[in-house]
């Protein structure tokens, strides 16, 4: 994550709302809580086709599920946050395959 644009990099933070762990760093997968505990979410990876930023996180809790985000480049360092499908977390592949074949 510390690899991404600073455009998107924030944009994710936006849309994820709290504190995100970088790839492979400890996270809290569960729902019990404590100060001490890591963020509740995790970044796995992202990539670029064209001008749509495409990044996948691990998001623990009861309901552990993974997450599709897509931003788009707008111009002049903004980024557009692009919807994606309600059951895109079903497969991250499918999802984003498709998202990248629209553009």
């Amino acid at each position: 994550m510390a690899d991404l644009p600073k455009p998107v990099h924030d944009a994710l933070l936006a849309a994820v709302g709290r504190p995100v762990a970088e790839a492979g760093a400890p996270f809290n997968g569960s729902d019990v809580v404590s100060p001490e505990s890591p963020p509740g979410v995790r970044f796995l990876r992202a990539y670029r086709v064209r001008g749509l930023w495409l990044v996948w996180v691990e998001v623990g809790g009861i309901g552990h599920r993974f997450h599709l985000f897509a931003f788009r480049d707008a111009g002049k360092g903004a980024i557009v946050t692009v919807p994606v499908p309600r059951d895109a977390s079903r497969n991250l592949c499918t999802a984003s395959q498709a998202m990248a074949a629209k553009g």
